[in-house]
């Protein structure tokens, strides 16, 4: 959405907007905006209730997370077995918004927008035409990023570290397509 509310645009008008990029920590109303844009383009808690689809994306995501990390289970690593019957989308929300560890909380992020790509191609995911939504997305991802004064982008399907605008515009971007 490129409509700025009220409070933004003053806090703008003020000069209270981010002029360096911090890397060590994601805010968490960042952390809920990018929750609502993968409920868009993936679907949300109804849909993995209903729709099989949705449910096997986020078991695929959550399984992916679990064996990357050598883990039962993504929010109590120390458990000594796995938990029967898990809503992968509970799961991965809740590490979402509370893990502490910023690269885990990015590793989760890239993952679940690079499923994103692959099943928004697919006319049959949802029943939908996702391919200008995940467009969208991945804007108001980037722009959520920049507002929240935290340097990552999603470019080429992976997140990249970003210095300097200039920096990214004229030596990043184009080293990431050759």
């Amino acid at each position: 959405m490129d409509y700025q509310i009220y409070f933004k645009r003053q806090k703008e008008l003020r000069g209270e907007v981010h002029d360096v990029f911090q890397y060590e920590r994601l805010p968490n109303p960042l952390r809920i905006q990018i929750k609502f844009i993968l409920d868009g383009l993936l679907g949300d808690g109804g849909d993995h209730h209903y729709n099989p689809e949705v449910k096997a994306t986020y078991t695929y995501i959550y399984d992916l997370l679990r064996e990357e990390l050598g883990v039962f289970d993504i929010n109590h690593r120390n458990v000594k077995f796995e938990k029967p019957n898990i809503n992968s989308y509970e799961e991965l929300s809740y590490f979402l918004i509370n893990e502490k560890d910023t690269e885990l909380v990015l590793s989760l992020v890239e993952v679940s927008f690079r499923v994103a790509e692959i099943c928004t191609t697919d006319y049959s995911y949802r029943n939908k035409h996702l391919n200008e939504a995940m467009e969208t997305g991945l804007k108001v991802l980037n722009n959520r990023f920049k507002e929240n004064g935290v340097g990552f982008a999603f470019e080429e399907s992976q997140l990249i570290k970003i210095d300097s605008q200039l920096m990214h515009q004229e030596v990043v971007k184009p080293a990431l397509k050759l």
